[in-house]
């Protein structure tokens, strides 16, 4: 049996999916990380980047929420 992936990504939700998830679960997660140099081996967006990746994380693992843009 195929399991449906549901879009946690609030940037990516049409309307009424969000409506939906915010009905089922009102739990909102905002990444916040710092713009900074880290040496020539990294991005400058690093922080926000692993944030998110987190904050993603959290929600499929809790099956549960919406993740919010990065905040810089």
């Amino acid at each position: 049996m195929k399991t449906q992936i549901r879009e946690i990504r609030f940037e990516m939700l049409r309307p009424a999916l969000f409506n939906k998830e915010r009905a089922r679960y009102a739990l909102v997660l905002l990444p916040v990380g710092l713009l900074e140099n880290h040496g020539p081996h990294l991005p400058v967006g690093n922080d926000p980047l692993v944030a998110s990746k987190v904050a993603l994380e959290a929600c499929r693992r809790l099956g549960k929420g919406v993740v919010m843009p990065a905040l810089f």
